[in-house]
């Protein structure tokens, strides 16, 4: 392995002598150098193999090498590893793998006005009410008899004080559509 020192080398006009200054960056070729022309080779190569996979994660790279996907591969898991060291993420994984798309326009949608015959003769709705629970989560359930329309809210507890206001909020739902609720029918 051949070492090299990195460093800029900046002209003092005055005293025309060169003082080097710490550079922190490193080009490719200086890290390249730090490798056996051998390892630099392998790296290329994984590098290669890489892309043809389609850009596969560094990590899922690593593990395919690792766990043997390669028959007969000239390719290591450090030869994977020294191909980042010296020429960074692939750029492509750094993009992302996926296309931007523009998201399709929404048009503006409009409440429909409920069919006349519905109303004429649906128009009084009695409402059902109860409560369910599923994994330990209560859920405060109604459905109208004659439109088969239900409404499900979770709640914390069963108590009146937790009931009226959201079965008020249904009932203006009704209302708001031209229903009458005549009856509320509960156990």
């Amino acid at each position: 392995r051949r070492f090299v020192e990195v460093g800029a080398h900046d002209l003092n006009n005055n005293n025309h002598h060169v003082t080097a200054t710490p550079n922190l960056t490193q080009t490719v070729v200086e890290r390249e150098s730090e490798y056996t022309n051998r390892e630099v080779k392998a790296a290329k190569t994984a590098r290669e193999i890489h892309r043809r996979l389609g850009y596969p994660s560094q990590r899922d790279f690593e593990k395919l090498l690792s766990d043997g996907y390669f028959t007969n591969s000239p390719v290591t898991v450090e030869d994977a590893r020294r191909a980042l060291r010296i020429y960074g993420p692939l750029p492509e994984l750094l993009r992302g793998k996926s296309k931007h798309t523009t998201p399709a326009i929404v048009p503006n949608t409009k409440v429909e006005l409920l069919p006349s015959y519905i109303l004429q003769e649906h128009r009084e709705v009695s409402l059902a009410v109860d409560f369910f629970s599923i994994n330990g989560n209560i859920f405060l359930h109604l459905k109208s008899n004659k439109i088969h329309f239900r409404s499900n809210y979770p709640v914390k507890n069963r108590s009146k004080s937790t009931m009226l206001p959201l079965i008020n909020q249904t009932i203006s739902i009704y209302n708001r559509r031209g229903f009458a609720i005549h009856e509320i029918k509960g156990d």
